[in-house]
């Protein structure tokens, strides 16, 4: 993350290093845990394999048939013609070897945490999170408060788009980073002070206050609400959404969890946090931002729409993953003054880099991973219960968000969002009430 988000592929070379080596260090858990969790590890190891064999050289009479448009789009941006041997589907194949490898990364990044949650670290993780949330976050407000537009008051990216905010190139990024940690802080939290305020509804109301000054659970509260302030000064429209959504499904999830008494505290609680969070924002610039809302959009939908036909061509192999912006170098009809690098929809921009073949067990993968979270949720009867609502809602505020923008590209985004996700999915080794040990102990 402080690597400018991994966005560089310098930045994001370690990422590659250090999920490769966790993945080592854990290859057996990994392998054992894959027949409990056969669909979903099936899924997400056909993507990856999807991805290497966009960037393989196929016979041109396989690649005509495959991808039609292929060598054509090829011959466009190189400015040559088209090469008479073998070729990849991928529209660019440096490119595509580079997401390729990102994904699997990614992949593995998951399997190796999940298998790690197993024995215990979820807690710790989420402490990370916070810790990493308050320093980036106040990184964040302190270069808007400066008004500096560089990434450390010395970094300018180049070219057109979001300004920057805290260490990512693009604001919308940094705000996906946040709505995924920001539930996951405030779930730890709940569990935090539900357990000290005791589980008896008769709990005496001194008790209540007693838990509301518990260290660990005002530490995450805090690093909840900064990152909510940093997300409302950096003003990225999807964000919020995503984290409204995101709020909403941990209020409509966790509220079954809790007598109608305690719902009430929950709700209060997550109200609170929010007006702590606008009181610091700026809200005259807020309002303005939102008044934008439909005349910014009309870009994202010129972009959609001039997608569409990438889609239709490239329908059962894809351009190759992470050749959009090739592509659109050849698809774009409108002005150039700014050149389309991504789709502003994630589900759209895997659909044209991906076709049927990433798609397909793409969305085997969603499939598997709903049902095994729900699953996980409505099993867990320990106070771990409230830090997986937390990770769950981390996940659907960026998949809500995930309609305008593609954050999970940058390798900071996705890599939290495969520890969110293992947070969800894990499965004590030992099973039982609570993760680590005992759930007083969270």
């Amino acid at each position: 993350m402080a690597a400018f988000g991994g966005v560089y592929r310098w930045a994001g070379a370690p990422y590659l290093f250090l999920a490769g080596l966790l993945a080592a260090t854990r290859l057996g858990p990994i392998l054992r845990g894959i027949p409990r969790h056969a669909w979903l590890d099936l899924a997400l190891l056909a993507v990856a394999a999807g991805a290497w064999l966009q960037v393989v050289p196929l016979p041109q009479a396989w690649l005509t048939s495959l991808a039609p448009r292929a060598a054509e789009v090829v011959a466009e941006v190189s400015l040559r013609p088209p090469a008479d041997g073998p070729a990849p589907v991928s529209v660019q194949q440096q490119s595509g070897i580079w997401a390729a490898a990102l994904l699997s990364a990614n992949i593995l990044t998951f399997l190796a945490v999940r298998a790690l949650f197993a024995h215990g670290g979820v807690r710790a993780a989420v402490r990370m999170v916070a810790y990493l949330g308050i320093v980036f976050a106040s990184l964040g407000l302190a270069q808007a408060a400066s008004g500096s537009g560089a990434v450390y008051w010395w970094w300018e990216p180049y070219g057109e788009g979001a300004d920057p905010f805290a260490t990512f190139i693009n604001r919308n990024h940094f705000a996906t980073w946040v709505i995924m940690a920001i539930p996951a802080c405030f779930g730890y939290a709940v569990a935090r002070l539900f357990l000290a305020a005791g589980n008896r509804p008769s709990s005496h109301w001194t008790t209540r206050v007693v838990a509301l000054i518990d260290g660990r659970a005002l530490l995450l509260l805090f690093a909840a609400i900064l990152m909510t302030v940093a997300l409302l000064v950096d003003l990225s429209r999807s964000g919020i959404v995503g984290l409204a959504c995101a709020g909403l499904f941990f209020v409509l999830s966790g509220g079954r969890r809790v007598e109608r008494r305690r719902r009430s505290w929950l709700v209060g609680a997550l109200a609170t946090a929010a007006l702590v969070a606008l009181f610091f924002a700026d809200s005259d610039a807020l309002v303005r931002r939102l008044t934008q809302t439909v005349a910014t959009d009309q870009g994202r939908v010129a972009i959609w729409r001039e997608t569409l036909p990438v889609v239709r061509d490239f329908w059962l192999t894809g351009t190759g993953a992470g050749t959009y912006e090739t592509a659109m170098l050849v698809y774009q009809r409108s002005d150039r003054v700014v050149s389309f690098n991504q789709a502003h929809n994630q589900y759209l921009q895997i659909a044209a880099e991906g076709g049927l073949l990433l798609s397909i067990p793409a969305t085997l993968a969603l499939v598997a991973f709903f049902g095994l979270a729900r699953r996980r949720l409505m099993q867990d009867r320990s106070a771990v219960f409230w830090i997986r609502l937390g990770a769950a809602a981390g996940l659907v505020a960026v998949m809500v968000q995930n309609v305008w923008e593609t954050g999970l590209r940058m390798p900071a985004n996705a890599a939290l969002a495969a520890a969110l996700a293992a947070i969800v999915v894990h499965a004590p080794r030992h099973g039982g009430e609570a993760e680590d040990g005992a759930a007083a102990r969270i």
